[in-house]
């Protein structure tokens, strides 16, 4: 996903603001993300209503040459994975769903 269609899902949402607005205010929040990203310090960044990214310093050997690299990883909150299981199992469950569950079975 590029900005252009992220800043067009966000103004769908919003279609009182500007789309040009919305495009700098993107721009500005996730270049805002990536300076803190980019200035932590090994070990978890956690970023409320985001997740979490985790920064580490890992050693590698390229050609016999052992350098730093550092590895950012995001994780998504276990709350948020759990609503998900949690609303797919609704869905599962509603009577559309057992209704047509038990046509299917006739």
């Amino acid at each position: 996903m590029n900005l252009q269609e992220l800043a067009a899902k966000v103004s769908a949402a919003h279609p009182a603001a500007p789309q040009t607005l919305v495009t700098q205010l993107l721009r500005t929040t996730l270049k805002t993300l990536r300076g803190e990203i980019e200035s932590a310090g090994e070990g978890p960044l956690n970023i409320n209503g985001l997740g979490v990214f985790r920064v580490k310093n890992v050693e590698t050997e390229k050609d016999g040459q052992k350098s730093i690299v550092r590895r950012t990883t995001f994780v998504i909150p276990a709350a948020r994975a759990v609503a998900e299981k949690s609303a797919d199992a609704d869905v599962a469950a509603s009577p559309v769903a057992a209704s047509s569950t038990r046509s299917s079975r006739k």
